[in-house]
């Protein structure tokens, strides 16, 4: 498949900035995307970082400028996407999204960029932010590290998590979000045990792109914009936040949610206590559980929920959050 991605960056322009991680930079993904797009290529750009830092989108699209860029192609996970969605958007230009990891991104038009002087990670939502392309290609996959691969699949059962409860959601989002909840039920431990097996990995990229779809067309809660805000103020992985935020958002909602979290539970064969399902899946995947465990100070959760209180996402919430003191009591719970 990724040799396909020649083919497709013709059709949306003559001259690829080809956005790459640098982990991947050197790999033979990338020299296969290199070779498909042959005279279209006229830069490599892999100055990509956690959160989408906005010195690292002003370079991007400098080089972009110079180059007289008017196709982007993005390789890696959420945070080479996200710098890919940066630069397209800035410049009214396509954007072809190849996901290396199950983050869902180059699913959503929905872009974060953090300002590191500040710690804020803001988010914007915008149609033209949408990816015209997504590639999904399993081969990408298959060297994946266990931990990304763990914290990136919890990522995409969030986006389930907060579709299926989501105050905004169609009718139609429900069925995708836990469709995709129950893949990765399945398939996600297998993943991180044996980063080999295609057939795991496969179903974990159909998930991710499910889980993906679902959340674009739903909107996000609390879950992520603490996630956001963990991320932004004190650089924490996404991917990790998420695996430690979910099950104490979840408990949080249990009340005012309570039947939409129990159809995720029996998508993923958890019978009761969603949240706590999760929770274990999440131990059992060698995930950290705990903020403190990932260098979270307790004096440091009053500015992550003053924050957080910024966020669309967390007014959008089903359980209506009024007081940055609801927010600060979910931050303790995974202290």
């Amino acid at each position: 498949m990724l040799r396909r991605t020649g083919e497709e960056a013709r059709r949306l322009g003559q001259r690829a900035l080809f956005v790459c991680t640098p982990s991947l930079a050197g790999s033979t993904h990338a020299a296969r995307i290199r070779e498909s797009l042959g005279g279209l290529w006229v830069a490599d750009s892999s100055d990509v970082a956690p959160h989408v830092p906005l010195r690292a989108v002003e370079k991007a699209v400098a080089q972009a400028q110079r180059h007289d860029v008017d196709v982007v192609v993005a390789l890696g996970g959420g945070s080479a996407i996200g710098l890919g969605k940066a630069v397209a958007h800035s410049r009214s230009v396509p954007l072809v999204a190849i996901p290396t990891t199950y983050a869902g991104s180059e699913m959503t038009p929905v872009l974060g960029t953090t300002d590191t002087t500040m710690g804020q990670k803001r988010t914007v939502t915008d149609p033209r932010i949408l990816p015209q392309v997504a590639i999904y290609d399993v081969e990408a996959t298959l060297e994946l590290p266990p931990a990304i691969t763990a914290a990136t699949g919890i990522n995409a059962l969030a986006h389930c998590v907060e579709a299926v409860y989501s105050t905004s959601a169609s009718p139609l989002v429900p069925p995708v979000a836990l469709d995709a909840a129950a893949r990765i039920g399945r398939a996600l431990p297998t993943c991180v045990a044996d980063g080999a097996d295609v057939v795991a990995r496969s179903q974990m990229l159909v998930a991710a792109f499910l889980a993906g779809f679902s959340l674009a067309h739903a909107g996000m809660a609390l879950h992520h914009g603490l996630c956001h805000s963990l991320g932004g103020k004190l650089g924490v992985p996404h991917g990790v936040a998420n695996a430690i935020m979910l099950p104490h958002v979840m408990w949080f909602n249990a009340e005012a949610a309570a039947p939409a979290l129990a159809t995720v539970g029996r998508a993923m064969g958890i019978e009761t206590d969603p949240a706590g399902g999760v929770s274990h899946l999440v131990e059992s995947l060698g995930l950290p559980q705990r903020l403190r465990d990932v260098g979270v100070a307790e004096a440091d959760l009053a500015g992550v929920a003053a924050d957080a209180m910024h966020s669309s996402a967390v007014r959008a919430n089903p359980k209506p959050i009024t007081d940055s003191a609801q927010v600060l009591a979910v931050l303790r719970s995974a202290w």
